[in-house]
C-alpha cells in the first residue's frame, strides 16, 4: 500500500506509527511533568525494554517511566482506551512464557515508585511498587530488621527474598516470596500486611484483612492476575545472629534424585525453623557441559 510521502508501507507499520504518535502526544498530557515516555526508536528505550532473558519475551512500542501512582493509573486507562496491551515491570525478571502474548504493547516501568517508610512502633515497612530486593535489603538492614532473608554478599545486608538484588519485591511476593528465613517467618507474602492494588478498570483498592479481604487472600499467591501493586506494607522482625546467615550449595546428577529426596525427608522431619532448603532442577545448554543436574541449597 502506498501513502502520500511514505512510499511503500504496510498497514501494521502505519498502525504502529500512529500509536506511537498518539502515545507521545495524547498520553504525555495526562502524565506528571517528571514522567518519561520512551518509544522503541528512542536512544534510551533499552533502559525500560531490557529483560533477564529474551526467551519468549513480550515486545513493546513504548515504555513509560512513572514517578507517581497517578502516572500508572493514566497509562493503564490510556492503554485500555486505545486497545494497546500493557504490563508493569520492575526488575524485568519474569520468566512466565505467557507474557509473550503481549506484543507491540506498553511497558510501565515502576522503578520510580521507590519510596520506603518504616514504622518502628508496629515494626512494619511500607514500600513503593518499584522497590527492588536490593533496596529492600538495605532498608531493613539499616534498621536492624529482617523478614525473609536476602544477602548482598559484599556487605552482608539481609532482608527480602531470594538471591538477586534486582528483582522487584512486589513481583516475587505476589507469587510467594521464598527465602532463606522462610522457616522462621514464612514466605514474603505471609508477611504482607496490606497492598494498594490498581485494578484493570483504573480504580485503586486497598486490600488487607479488614478491607477487601477476598482480594487480599487472592493476591498473596496469584496477585499477578488481579492488578498492579502500587504499594505494600510488610511485617519485619529484629535481626537474629547479627543479620548473618550461611548458604551451602550441593550439586548432583539426576541419577541421585531418589537418594537426595530420601535425605531431604530425613532432615525435614522435623526441620529446625532456622533451616531452609531448596531443590532446583536445571538443564544446561548444549555448550554447558553436564546436560541435566539437580542443585540443592541449604
Amino acid at each position: 500500500m502506498r501513502y502520500l510521502g511514505l512510499g511503500e508501507v504496510n498497514e501494521p507499520e502505519i498502525h504502529s506509527a500512529y500509536l506511537k504518535r498518539s502515545i507521545r502526544v495524547e498520553l504525555r498530557s495526562r502524565l506528571s511533568p517528571a514522567a518519561r515516555i520512551l518509544l522503541e526508536d528512542d536512544k534510551d528505550f533499552h533502559a525500560v525494554n531490557a529483560r533477564y532473558t529474551n526467551y519468549k519475551r513480550p515486545t513493546f512500542i513504548a515504555g513509560i517511566r512513572v514517578v507517581e501512582e497517578r502516572d500508572v493509573v493514566e497509562t493503564v486507562n490510556y492503554a485500555r482506551s486505545r486497545g494497546i496491551p500493557f504490563m508493569a515491570r520492575t526488575g524485568g525478571h519474569s520468566l512466565t512464557p505467557s507474557s509473550r502474548r503481549i506484543q507491540k504493547g506498553i511497558v510501565i516501568d515502576m522503578r520510580g515508585l521507590n519510596a520506603v517508610r518504616y514504622n518502628g512502633v508496629k515494626q512494619q515497612i511500607t514500600i513503593g511498587g518499584g522497590v527492588t530486593t536490593g533496596e529492600f535489603a538495605n532498608a531493613t538492614f539499616s534498621r536492624g530488621m529482617e523478614v525473609n532473608k536476602y544477602t548482598l554478599p559484599e556487605k552482608q545486608r539481609t532482608s527480602a527474598v531470594g538471591s538477586c538484588p534486582c528483582t522487584g519485591v512486589l513481583g516475587i511476593s505476589l507469587g510467594a516470596g521464598i527465602g532463606r528465613l522462610q522457616g522462621k517467618y514464612g514466605y514474603l507474602n505471609d508477611n504482607m500486611v496490606s497492598l494498594s492494588l490498581l485494578l484493570a478498570n483504573g480504580t485503586i483498592v486497598t486490600t488487607c484483612e479488614d478491607s477487601n479481604p477476598d482480594i487480599f487472600w487472592a493476591v498473596r499467591g496469584a496477585g499477578h492476575n488481579f492488578g498492579i501493586g502500587l504499594e505494600a506494607t510488610f511485617q519485619v522482625y529484629p535481626q537474629g545472629n547479627d543479620g548473618k546467615h550461611f548458604v551451602v550449595d550441593f550439586e548432583y546428577d539426576l541419577d541421585r534424585l531418589e537418594d537426595l529426596f530420601e535425605a531431604v525427608n530425613r532432615i525435614s522431619s522435623p526441620m529446625p525453623r532456622e533451616l531452609a532448603m531448596f531443590v532446583i532442577g536445571r538443564k544446561r545448554g548444549a555448550t554447558g557441559g553436564v546436560s541435566e543436574q539437580l542443585r540443592g541449597i541449604v
